[in-house]
């Protein structure tokens, strides 16, 4: 695995532990606060959490090329008066940096995927 993916793939879980470690404390609250069973809870919420932590995450991986095209940048010095050019470096690096939002939103639906097999 080349450095890059090495990193890239490091970032990714490590989102995901904090991800899921703010869940978990919500999950069980809602437990406790709804008197439903545990499994249910974990059957019902938590795959349906993680998918739309995946959905909130791919949307921002999504936005954040797509405010460096030049279609955004045109709006920018329109609208806003920016002396800031378009430039295919900011673009690409922009869009580096959505592959890390990217690959979490995909271990999050993949976790929903592999959450909702194992409750059935």
């Amino acid at each position: 695995m080349s450095g890059k993916l090495r990193e890239l793939v490091t970032w990714g879980l490590k989102a995901n532990i904090i991800v899921l470690a703010v869940d978990l404390p919500i999950l069980i609250a809602v437990w406790l606060f709804q008197g439903i069973d545990l499994p249910a809870t974990f059957r019902g919420y938590f795959p349906a959490m993680l998918l739309v932590e995946a959905a909130v995450v791919f949307t921002i991986g999504g936005l954040i090329p797509l405010t460096s095209t030049i279609f955004f940048s045109r709006i920018r010095k329109h609208f806003l008066h920016s002396n800031e050019e378009w430039s295919a470096d900011k673009h690409k690096e922009s869009e580096r940096r959505s592959n890390y939002l990217i690959l979490t939103g995909l271990f999050l639906f993949l976790e929903s995927l592999a959450v909702s097999v194992l409750f059935l």
